[in-house]
């Protein structure tokens, strides 16, 4: 039985996907990425099976203000239990939308691996606090 911490992407563009997958899955061994998502409608779906601890989530999609990170991480943040969320966006001006919905950290792209190493530090703080 595996102790990762289960994680979803949810972001557009493939290859930002694709970077941020390399990422964990080089750096971070204890994280299992256990779904994708290019859109905020398949991410909701993926979500809604549970079991996930945390949430990659793009802030910028194509479409309808519905269709946008930032309502779907208003939400996920009603869930009873939700996940962590770490948004990403190419827009720091994003960041001051997203303090409603407390995310763990704002990482602006292009995604590196500090601050990634940065979200799941803190992540793994929480998590250790909560189990205590």
């Amino acid at each position: 039985m595996s102790n990762k911490l289960r994680v979803i992407i949810i972001d557009d563009l493939p290859s930002d996907r694709d970077e941020l997958r390399d990422i964990i899955q080089y750096y971070h061994r204890d994280i299992a990425i256990v779904g994708e998502a290019d859109n905020t409608k398949d991410g909701w779906k993926l979500i809604e099976q549970g079991g996930i601890d945390g949430v990659f989530l793009d802030i910028n999609f194509p479409g309808k203000e519905e269709d946008q990170g930032i309502a779907l991480a208003h939400s996920i943040s009603k869930l009873d239990n939700p996940p962590w969320i770490a948004l990403m966006s190419a827009k720091d001006n994003f960041a001051i939308e997203a303090n409603p919905v407390n995310p763990v950290y704002f990482i602006e792209k292009p995604v590196d691996k500090y601050r990634v190493k940065e979200v799941l530090d803190t992540v793994h703080r929480r998590h250790k606090s909560m189990e205590s």
